[in-house]
């Protein structure tokens, strides 16, 4: 009973947190950047933040779907269908104790048999592929830029090429990997390490876009870094979506690197996140309501097959 209590609270602290960490991110901004700024900043930039948004929805959906194939999934899950549930997941766990985790859980299981323990090893697949990627470009950011700085040699070239024997031998490993934890055969096993560095990349560029908005020209790699470390800190769960810890670490993350005023990245970090929700509740509305009519649109074949 304890343990059952003690987690939807948990889940309730941390939802508050993260809202009490966003009003100090938002505090931390306005004292260097003013909201005018923001109002009349390019409108080319302020969509292609919403364009990377978009972008991450869609590979995340790729990267679920390619992992689930190895499931017991009947009938099969449809690309289209699992990049739905990820868009409706993602704005269901911006309220308290993640019920879009939950929702997409029961949904598998009950349209597509997807037993309950073989979702939990879905999300503990997803978690340590994309724990090991977004570790391995902060690393390799984080090595490049001192190696750079101490040996006058751009880590331009080299960070990319270790970056690319890193994908490569994580790739190769994957379908081992995969025949283990899976029950089917995983086809795409090989390809997912891929398309979540794209995911990575685009979260990069978003944030990349969101600091020029606020007047902060720096390079793409120290933007990517920061954001891979922000999205490795959100894998914790500790806040919904990562709220509030995703602003502060990469906050922290680039002052560390490059000293610039924290005021300019927390008020970048905000507006990404507030461009990221006004995309997700039209994707996510727009996936219920097709996902409704698909299923009522079933109901009633299956219905008139009885007759």
């Amino acid at each position: 009973m304890v343990d059952k209590l003690t987690s939807p609270i948990l889940r309730v602290l941390g939802y508050g947190l993260g809202l009490a960490l966003i009003i100090l991110a938002v505090y931390e901004g306005v004292t260097e950047v003013t909201p005018e700024k923001i109002i009349n900043a390019p409108r080319l930039e302020l969509v292609g933040i919403a364009v990377a948004v978009l972008a991450n929805l869609m590979l995340t959906g790729v990267f679920y779907w390619g992992i689930t194939t190895g499931f017991d999934a009947n009938p099969p899950l449809g690309l289209g269908r699992m990049t739905g549930l990820i868009s409706i997941s993602s704005l269901l766990n911006y309220l308290p104790l993640r019920p879009g985790l939950v929702s997409r859980v029961m949904f598998l299981k009950v349209h597509h048999g997807i037993p309950i323990r073989q979702s939990l090893v879905i999300s503990f697949f997803v978690v340590i592929l994309s724990a090991i990627i977004s570790a391995s470009v902060v690393l390799l950011g984080l090595c490049g830029a001192v190696y750079s700085g101490t040996r006058g040699i751009s880590g331009q070239v080299i960070v990319p090429i270790l970056g690319l024997i890193i994908v490569t031998c994580v790739c190769s490993l994957m379908p081992l990997v995969a025949r283990r934890m899976a029950p089917q055969s995983m086809q795409l096993a090989w390809l997912l390490p891929v398309v979540k560095t794209l995911d990575i990349l685009a979260g990069g560029m978003r944030f990349w876009l969101a600091l020029r908005v606020v007047g902060l020209p720096l390079t793409y790699s120290q933007s990517l870094v920061a954001a891979a470390g922000g999205m490795l800190v959100s894998l914790i769960g500790l806040t919904p979506n990562g709220l509030g810890i995703r602003e502060w670490t990469v906050t922290g993350v680039l002052v560390a690197m490059t000293a610039v005023d924290s005021g300019y990245v927390a008020m970048a970090a905000v507006m990404e996140r507030g461009i990221e929700v006004m995309v997700m509740v039209p994707c996510g509305l727009i996936s219920f309501t097709v996902l409704r009519k698909d299923l009522a649109g079933k109901a009633f074949l299956s219905k008139g097959d009885q007759r």
